[in-house]
């Protein structure tokens, strides 16, 4: 990247970051003033471990994770709203670390307009070492991340330097035994009230919080994950596509994962927010962009809301459409916590504050539009299944199994999974994962026949003893629809929900515990099962003997064609089921 772009950041901060916000809100709005970059080299940003042919005897597939950062979601109502406030009082702590993080990104990082181009400097860059001028992108990609992670905590220890509240919470918390630096209390002398937010995060011991958090051990994670899983909305998307290749796509000691489907986020209207400042579209080509520089390793799905489909007269089915059919994306991502059922919303608001009038009946319309489209082109949906990251209280129990007999009994024959099978929270727990068991009940239905569940971030699993892990080694044996003898552990896929998943200890080496899991309730076909044979069933990747194919792998092989790409799993996947 050029050095001129660092010095325009720096001399930016150096005007005080917190003030600067506005002034670049209005620099990602105009896409058609980026220069053409029709003919976007593969395979430059895969580093060059990762380019050798894979000899696992599966192709690995990361069906459940997300690129995205600051600029893509109103992050301040996002993580002080569905993610992190009904866990007090740390959403106080938190709150007072995303206004000045949301502030900085405006500085920092770059809109999808923006990062766009910057990708076009990259391909011109490769050109130019193509004629003979020295230059590594890998080399240049890990400079702009550590320069990024330097930004990151600079600018946070200037943050924390004068923040009186920051300091003024931090200390109520440590009195009541919730948070420790490790030091005594004599320790911390005046010099020290300039602690910085990462000093501070880093060295929180979530194993000291009392009663007033209520979820399972496993939930209550270090907050140093909360500065790793903060620092990820900071920087640039392909930094982070390069990150989630580095870290899964290796394989170490579990599995290699050989292609991610990754899935941005649509929030802005049920968080009543401003819109973000990258627009959904160009996020779209923007990962369009990085599925070409990956060799199609890293493919997008495109969010639907509803409820922005109802405001804008059907806008986000008609962006969904283009998606699938021109960004090479691979399936549509639902999240029903947004204030939504999967279908039957007629009736009486659930406790999401809809609009007056026949809201709900608009919700089922909508929806309705959705899904008799994807039946007719064979597009898969992702769906949000924990009961979790809901606009409201009350919105975090949508998405169940209720909910989807009565998508799937209207549309039968729809291809879906629900993320994280009902979910690894404390209301599972509670519920002893009741969810979990209606969902794996549901998949014996005729009309759910391709009706499946990820695995993703559900940390619970690797447990030793874990009621959550004898429940889903009791499921994976019960009969589904479908193929004679079929049972739940067909209908079962690996995903790792990174990089939310980076708020968990086992985000550094989720591929490995799964295949552990695994092996302990079944063998190492339950292996390729999860990680491999399911995915592709459901997504219909595989091309058979006789040449055909579903309409999905069709819509890939004509974008990978168009864009000069030989992606070394599909061919490996043919082979699978030749």
């Amino acid at each position: 990247m050029s050095q001129d772009k660092y010095s325009r950041r720096r001399f930016m901060t150096s005007c005080g970051a917190l003030g600067l916000g506005s002034l670049l809100e209005g620099c990602c709005s105009v896409y058609s003033l980026l220069p053409p970059c029709s003919s976007l080299e593969p395979d430059i940003l895969v580093p060059q471990g990762l380019k050798a042919m894979s000899t696992q005897p599966f192709v690995g597939v990361d069906m459940h994770c997300h690129i995205f950062n600051g600029y893509d979601v109103p992050l301040s109502e996002f993580l002080t709203g569905p993610v992190l406030h009904f866990e007090p009082p740390f959403d106080a702590l938190l709150r007072l670390i995303t206004e000045p993080v949301e502030a900085g990104i405006r500085t920092f990082a770059p809109c999808a307009s923006e990062e766009y181009a910057e990708l076009c400097d990259l391909v011109s860059s490769q050109r130019e070492k193509a004629a003979g001028i020295e230059f590594s992108i890998e080399s240049a990609v890990e400079n702009e991340i550590a320069t990024d992670d330097s930004n990151f905590s600079e600018y946070m220890a200037r943050v924390a330097n004068g923040n009186v509240e920051f300091l003024r919470l931090y200390r109520s918390l440590e009195r009541e035994g919730m948070m420790t630096l490790g030091v005594r209390p004599d320790q911390l002398r005046k010099e020290d009230e300039r602690l910085s937010p990462e000093e501070i995060l880093r060295n929180v011991r979530f194993e000291d919080i009392k009663a007033s958090l209520k979820a399972p051990a496993h939930i209550r994670t270090k907050a140093s994950r909360l500065w790793s899983f903060l620092r990820s909305f900071w920087g640039r998307r392909y930094h982070n596509a390069y990150r989630l290749l580095t870290l899964y796509g290796e394989g170490g000691e579990g599995p290699k994962v050989d292609v991610f489907f990754a899935a941005p986020v649509d929030f802005d209207v049920p968080l009543k927010a401003q819109p973000p400042s990258s627009k959904l579209e160009d996020q779209l080509k923007l990962m369009a962009g990085i599925s070409v520089l990956t060799g199609g390793r890293i493919l997008p799905y495109v969010p639907f809301d509803p409820h922005k489909d109802i405001l804008h007269g059907g806008e986000a089915l008609r962006l969904v459409k283009k998606g699938v059919m021109e960004y090479g994306c691979v399936g549509v991502k639902l999240y029903p916590p947004m204030g939504f059922k999967a279908y039957g919303n007629s009736g009486q608001d659930p406790g999401c504050h809809w609009p007056n009038g026949n809201y709900g009946e608009k919700l089922d319309a909508s929806l309705k539009g959705l899904y008799e489209w994807c039946l007719e082109c064979e597009v898969p949906i992702l769906a949000h299944s924990s009961e979790s990251n809901g606009v409201t209280k009350a919105c975090q129990r949508l998405g169940g199994p209720d909910d989807w007999q009565h998508a799937l009994s209207e549309f039968a024959g729809l291809q879906v999974s629900v993320g994280h099978f009902g979910g690894d929270t404390a209301y599972a727990s509670q519920d002893d994962y009741e969810r979990a068991r209606g969902f794996a009940s549901l998949m014996r239905e005729s009309y759910a026949e391709h009706f499946y569940a990820d695995l993703s971030f559900m940390p619970g699993l690797f447990e030793p003893n874990s009621t959550l892990s004898r429940i889903v080694e009791e499921m994976k044996g019960m009969p589904v629809s479908g193929a004679e003898q079929a049972t739940v552990a067909d209908r079962l896929l690996y995903g790792s929900d990174w990089f939310m998943l980076a708020f968990d200890a086992s985000a550094l080496d989720y591929a490995r515990l799964m295949q552990d899991y695994l092996l302990k309730i079944g063998d190492e076909s339950l292996v390729a099962k999860v990680f491999s044979s399911n995915t592709i069933e459901l997504f219909r990747l595989a091309k058979r003997e006789n040449g055909k194919a579903g309409k999905l792998r069709n819509r890939l092989d004509r974008f990978f064609e168009q864009h000069n790409l030989h992606p070394q799993w599909l061919p490996r996947i043919d082979s699978q089921y030749a």
